[in-house]
């Protein structure tokens, strides 16, 4: 929806154009199968239309919930653990590359 919401909004603005860097699977929590299929058709749908996928995927933590009590990035809190880190520092850095930042 985002995706067609974009494109229209190009069409109706053809002097400020919205270019989309890439879609990222977020929420993943490794619950089977209703997970792996939804992964499958984000993929499938991502391929189809030719939006390119970010290859690093933020995997869900309950420290969000948590961390976002206290208006902090989830780095500078004490919940989030070491993996939940690392997770959003490899994803910053491919982001990073892709923008060219």
């Amino acid at each position: 929806m985002l995706y067609e919401s974009i494109d229209k909004f190009n069409k109706r603005n053809t002097d400020h154009q919205i270019s989309i860097l890439g879609a990222v699977i977020n929420g993943e929590d490794g619950y089977v199968p209703e997970g792996y299929d939804a992964v499958s058709d984000i993929v499938r749908t991502c391929t189809r239309m030719g939006i390119p996928l970010f290859d690093r995927r933020i995997v869900y933590s309950r420290s969000y919930p948590k961390g976002s009590r206290m208006a902090a990035p989830i780095s500078a809190t004490p919940y989030a653990r070491y993996w939940t880190k690392v997770n959003f520092t490899n994803f910053m850095k491919e982001f990073r590359i892709k923008a060219g930042v």
